[in-house]
């Protein structure tokens, strides 16, 4: 409900809890990658989206978030390489 109401900073905080009460869980690091994105803290969010490949290396959330930052940035060639991943 935080995230919905754009309130990122305190949705975080409860995605870091449930993070910690459930590790393997990927919706977690994805939920905080996407409000971190909103808040365009880039390079945490994919750190929370990079996490989620060592969890499940065939997510394709994660895959996707991570090209569209690449290529915001317009960093193609590595955006173009996650996506064939």
């Amino acid at each position: 409900v935080l995230y919905y109401t754009n309130r990122y900073y305190e949705s975080i905080e409860y995605f870091e809890k449930a993070i910690y009460l459930n590790p393997n869980e990927v919706i977690f690091y994805i939920c905080k990658g996407n409000a971190l994105k909103q808040m365009d803290k880039y390079e945490l969010a994919l750190e929370a989206y990079k996490r989620v490949l060592l969890i499940d290396d065939s997510n394709v959330y994660a895959y996707k978030n991570i090209s569209e930052i690449l290529y915001d940035f317009k960093l193609y060639d590595k955006a173009l390489r996650v996506c064939n991943k």
